[in-house]
């Protein structure tokens, strides 16, 4: 997995969106948690993103590396779990932006 990110980013767009979405979550990383969970609750395919910038290191995001352990479960032919992982939040963060945006609100019981 040599690889692999050691930071994960976020495009321009979505780091402008992360910073709408702190209420209702307490914070930026925590809707990132939510927005890759979404991802891969919807069936998106791991692949790259690009034109990110840093926000969070690995160890900020997945201290204990629980993360990584899910994504080499439910992907096991990845060798970059990390990187899957920055292209599951910019995806989610899309998906959650697409919602908001027809819906005119957050709604995160119709995401769910």
């Amino acid at each position: 997995m040599n690889d692999d990110k050691t930071t994960l980013g976020l495009t321009p767009e979505n780091q402008d969106f992360i910073n709408e979405l702190e209420p209702p979550f307490g914070s930026g990383l925590d809707a990132a948690r939510f927005a890759m969970a979404l991802a891969i609750r919807e069936g998106v395919t791991p692949d790259e993103v690009s034109n990110t910038n840093t926000v969070w290191n690995r160890g900020t995001f997945d201290g204990d590396g629980d993360f990584r352990e899910l994504v080499v479960a439910l992907y096991p032919e990845t060798n970059a779990p990390y990187r899957d992982m920055e292209y599951f939040i910019n995806e989610g963060l899309d998906i959650i932006r697409e919602h908001k945006e027809e819906n005119k609100s957050l709604n995160l019981q119709d995401l769910m």
